[in-house]
């Protein structure tokens, strides 16, 4: 959450007095990314893969949700920034999928399917 900023003018008090106030917060701005990992080789999603799982370059601590019976993933990664995501599992090389929500400034979906390719 964003806090939002609020005054409270205190100039006119001169004894001890119990003040009320009401603090606000906003729901933080994120791109929530969605889709499926595919085998490049096959251009078929990737399934049953318990291993399988979303890497953002330079925020290892980011969380994702992968289906490992369907290959679908979503990830939410904070506004303001570009992004570069991948999906792994053993036995594949991952292929890098650039993310750009440096400009946007409300909540955004992107649907992006990322590949992996199997180890010869």
């Amino acid at each position: 959450y964003n806090t939002l900023p609020d005054k409270l003018d205190l100039s006119s008090i001169n004894t001890y007095q119990e003040v009320t106030k009401d603090l606000y917060v906003d729901e933080d701005k994120v791109a929530t990314v969605k889709g499926k990992v595919i085998d490049k080789k096959t251009g078929k999603p990737v399934l049953n893969k318990p291993a399988l799982k979303i890497n953002v370059e330079a925020m290892p601590s980011i969380a994702s949700i992968v289906d490992p019976a369907t290959g679908d993933y979503e990830l939410k990664l904070p506004l303001g920034e570009a992004y570069t995501i991948s999906a792994s599992a053993p036995d594949y090389y991952p292929l890098y999928e650039l993310v750009n929500v440096a400009g946007e400034r409300g909540n955004v979906k992107i649907f992006k399917d990322l590949y992996i390719v199997p180890i010869e």
